[in-house]
């Protein structure tokens, strides 16, 4: 789940194309977005997409502790090997 501003409403809109998974919808009374991608695709293109690109092991250990440990989502761990960018080069994108 992403929040954004609702003057960024596009961007999560593009965000969800490229993924190709999610929900965006607005948020009651708020000026607010939300963007949600809760299919087990989704979620694995996710973590796909931002692996090695985790600069602390704190950010590291929530997707372990949250996602990768969760039994709806075990089989990620079989398949999926995080690890962090130990990297001076801050261009990882």
């Amino acid at each position: 789940m992403t929040i954004f501003n609702s003057l960024d409403i596009q961007l999560a809109y593009y965000i969800r194309e490229r993924i190709g998974h999610g929900t965006v919808r607005k948020v009651k009374d708020k000026n607010a977005v939300l963007m949600i991608i809760a299919t087990k695709k989704g979620i694995e293109t996710v973590i796909n997409l931002i692996n090695n690109k985790f600069r602390t092991i704190s950010k590291l250990d929530q997707i372990n502790k949250n996602i990768l440990t969760s039994p709806k989502y075990g089989e990620f761990s079989k398949t999926i090997s995080l690890s962090l960018n130990t990297s001076n080069d801050l261009e990882n994108h």
